[in-house]
């Protein structure tokens, strides 16, 4: 992640506070030193998930998820807690992992399951609906998940999650494009997806399997935290959602769908925008401003599958 991009998500998100807090509301009253320290409620965690990536709810009405990372030579896989990377195209071994914290203070809740079915414009109601995300059932019916092409996989904690960021306006097409292919207009689908969620006082954030344990948060040292986990290209791109037909195999080529950036209205400053664009887009598409991200301005697109990852 650029500097810039960094600080546009740490100022945008400074205002960031979904949970409820404890602790004294009077500032005259409120304890110094190592009082004030023991004395703090918990602190809001804001994990942010952008790039190449499936999720899957595990078990029907769970609001339980897990995700799985589509890792390519050509993407740079990265976490970064506070703005600071912790992991950067490398990954330690064991395929499945969790995202926990012991004894965790918030539910599993969903903003918005259904899918969107009128993708532009969007409404106040249904900007953050987790149902921007792309079904992939639906686009190929009897779709099979290939095994041991997601890696990692991991478990997510409970939660709230929903969609945080929005694309640029989209249109796609099925098959090879050609002089005779006529893109149809798409809409908006997420840029970024986020999980919302409380860690008490002296709680850490955990990323782990059975053999090795990293620390993100040890101890909430502030009133909220941000967790990015991306998998962007590392050039700039032209068409990565056809990377999931890798996870998804089978597919004819010739059923295969592609996106691109709506560019119809873009030279008359017509474009449709959604109300909750990434922090720093600007009104027209950048021209080399980002090269980490695609034709559509997008980090690539996750999408969600009814099926287990594995």
């Amino acid at each position: 992640m650029t500097k810039t991009m960094i600080t546009f998500l740490l100022v945008g998100l400074a205002t960031f506070s979904t949970c409820k807090r404890t602790g004294p509301t009077n500032r005259g009253s409120e304890p110094q030193g190592k009082a004030a320290s023991e004395a703090r409620g918990p602190s809001d965690v804001l994990i942010l998930f952008s790039g190449l990536m499936v999720f899957h709810e595990r078990g029907t009405g769970t609001n339980k998820y897990e995700v799985g990372i589509l890792q390519r030579a050509d993407h740079m896989f990265s976490i970064s807690v506070d703005g600071i990377e912790i992991l950067r195209d490398s990954w330690p071994e064991g395929r499945k992992w969790s995202l926990e914290t012991p004894e965790p203070a918030s539910t599993a809740f969903t903003i918005g399951k259904k899918a969107i079915a009128s993708r532009r414009p969007d409404t106040d109601d249904n900007q953050n609906d987790f149902g921007w995300l792309i079904d992939i059932e639906t686009l190929h019916s009897g779709i099979k998940l290939t095994p041991e092409v997601l890696n990692p996989i991991i478990q997510l904690p409970d939660g709230e999650i929903s969609t945080k960021y929005k694309s640029y306006d989209l249109k796609y097409w099925q098959g090879p494009k050609s002089k005779e292919t006529e893109p149809k207009e798409f809409g908006f689908v997420p840029e970024t997806i986020s999980l919302e969620l409380e860690l008490r006082q002296n709680q850490p954030l955990l990323l782990k399997n059975d053999e090795k344990t990293l620390n993100l948060i040890e101890k909430p040292m502030h009133k909220f935290h941000v967790v990015v986990i991306r998998n962007v290209p590392k050039d700039y791109s032209e068409d990565t959602f056809h990377h999931y037909y890798e996870v998804f195999k089978d597919v004819d080529p010739t059923l295969q769908y592609h996106f691109e950036a709506n560019r119809d209205k873009l030279e008359r400053r017509e474009r449709l925008h959604p109300k909750n664009p990434f922090p720093g887009y600007k009104y027209d598409l950048p021209r080399n401003e980002e090269l980490l991200r695609t034709c559509c301005m997008m980090a690539c697109t996750a999408v969600r599958t009814t099926q287990p990852l594995q």
